[in-house]
């Protein structure tokens, strides 16, 4: 993997990160309504595209950091 391609591997766990962190944040600020039937309007779709995204952001660094440790290794063997 060239260094151009680690270097976005690192930015896309940057935007993932960062987008998920604002769905959450969006989540925690907006206000719960109830209608006069007694429905509940939330978004519930923010919490889980948050965690889906957070989810990416952790899984893309943990395979950035393991193909590092795996060039390190193959350089000393």
């Amino acid at each position: 993997m060239t260094w151009l391609k680690m270097m976005k591997l690192r930015r896309m766990t940057l935007v993932c990160g960062s987008l998920g962190l604002c769905c959450w944040v969006a989540f925690e600020l907006m206000s719960v309504q109830v209608d006069a039937d007694g429905y509940l309007h939330e978004f519930f779709a923010l919490e889980a595209v948050g965690k889906l995204l957070l989810l990416g952001a952790v899984l893309t660094e943990v395979a950035n950091w393991l193909w590092q440790l795996w060039r390190r290794f193959k350089k000393r063997h």
